[in-house]
């Protein structure tokens, strides 16, 4: 079945070792995707760090809606809570309806 390879000889058949410079003529559009996605790489790297300032210039607007709005609740809830989170956790309003008629 196998063959035991004997020391330094490869289990890769010569045949389909290619040099660089063929393979760059053969495959010349690898090194456009690498150059893509080193590109796609450092936008998502951006996107991250612009999403980081963003959020930190939201949590003071958040925590300034949540004390000009509910003071006695943001007394009780952490400055770094989402506002979305706080009204969330709220139990609703009781609505009053007339009763249905027969």
């Amino acid at each position: 079945m196998y063959s035991k390879l004997r020391p330094g000889q490869s289990a890769i058949d010569p045949a389909f070792i290619v040099s660089t410079e063929k393979a760059a003529e053969v495959f010349p559009t690898v090194r456009y995707f690498q150059i893509h996605f080193e590109f796609l790489q450092e936008q998502l790297q951006l996107t991250m760090q612009t999403l980081e300032a963003l959020q930190v210039q939201i949590q003071p607007l958040e925590q300034h809606l949540v004390n000009k709005h509910q003071p006695d609740l943001a007394e009780s809830r952490s400055v770094t809570e989402p506002i979305s989170a706080i009204y969330l956790s709220r139990s609703p309003q009781a609505t009053t309806r007339p009763p249905k008629r027969r």
